[in-house]
């Protein structure tokens, strides 16, 4: 059995809902002790629930004379903690409380095509029959998006979870008294931290000079005033191209594509014709296999199937 990167992302979100689900009091009145043992209890929860980490014995293998089970398991606690005291962080200065974490979804397009997901983190407020909503997506390293992206269809992810939500949110979790549903924004947290090195793992409690603070989000944001205080707090404001944080407990900014309600709407449009396009081009029998970027095939578990040969220029259209 070999550990690959999205075995890592399956643990990572599994510990994540079962961390979640177990909280007994408001989440940004957690301790870091109290952080800290929700984060063994979840990770236990996960690691038993996938039955193929259980081959990994207890017995030392090659990686420098280290188990490698519990070198896996320091690993993703390091990614954890940082994690969850990035989401605290965020929770402290946002209106917005959690609704729903690793939030399954099942979209139907042109009436017989469904597009299933996950959706990391919901956050809802309801004030004056409005509903706002952000979305929360994890990664492991900063990603940028631009409004190019989104009209290329290079990059529909976040919009497509915020049209979901507008579309279904109201009768999905049967949500009464809201005339208007107003998204506020959708974002990467960048979960950033060093490696997890030979000689960390050895002394694993300097994990804690590791801890990255995350100040700069990067997303789609609403730029009307009610919506994105709602996030950031009052003491946010508009500029140029970004959202400038100006808090006691935060200060950074939020960039990225930072449009108004309207133009989210007009948004939302084009995501649903660039999805029904490519539908089409699946049923047309164009499945070509020709990555705008070679990179994204990086953690793909299906590269194998594709057996794409990276080696030719991709402008050679050769595989």
């Amino acid at each position: 059995f070999e550990i690959k990167n999205y075995d890592i992302g399956d643990l990572f979100h599994k510990s994540l809902e079962y961390f979640f689900k177990n909280l007994n009091k408001k989440f940004r009145d957690f301790s870091d002790e109290e952080l800290v043992k929700g984060i063994d209890d979840a990770m236990s929860i996960a690691f038993s629930d996938l039955e193929k980490f259980e081959t990994l014995d207890n017995k030392e293998s090659d990686f420098f004379g280290i188990n490698e089970l519990e070198f896996l398991k320091n690993r993703l606690k390091t990614i954890l903690e940082t994690t969850i005291k990035i989401i605290r962080q965020d929770a402290k200065i946002s209106e917005l409380k959690n609704f729903k974490t690793e939030e399954s979804f099942n979209y139907v397009i042109n009436n017989n095509e469904n597009i299933t997901g996950r959706i990391d983190r919901i956050d809802t407020l309801i004030d004056n029959n409005n509903l706002y909503i952000k979305v929360i997506d994890y990664k492991s390293s900063n990603k940028v998006i631009k409004i190019s992206d989104i009209e290329s269809g290079v990059n529909i992810q976040l919009m497509l979870y915020l049209d979901y939500l507008i579309d279904n949110i109201k009768d999905k979790y049967e949500i009464k008294n809201v005339d208007n549903i107003i998204p506020c924004g959708a974002y990467y947290l960048s979960i950033e931290s060093a490696p997890i090195t030979v000689d960390l793992y050895k002394d694993f409690n300097n994990r804690k000079n590791l801890i990255y603070e995350n100040k700069n989000f990067s997303g789609i944001f609403n730029s009307e005033e009610d919506a994105y205080k709602k996030i950031f707090s009052e003491n946010s404001s508009l500029g140029k191209s970004k959202i400038v944080i100006e808090d006691e407990k935060l200060k950074g900014v939020a960039e990225g594509v930072i449009i108004d309600t309207g133009e989210i709407s007009n948004y939302r449009n084009i995501v649903k014709n660039k999805i029904r396009e490519t539908i089409n081009e699946i049923r047309s029998g164009n499945i070509k296999i020709k990555p705008y970027n070679d990179k994204i095939c990086r953690y793909c578990q299906f590269a194998d199937m594709c057996k794409k040969d990276f080696s030719i220029d991709d402008s050679d259209d050769k595989e």
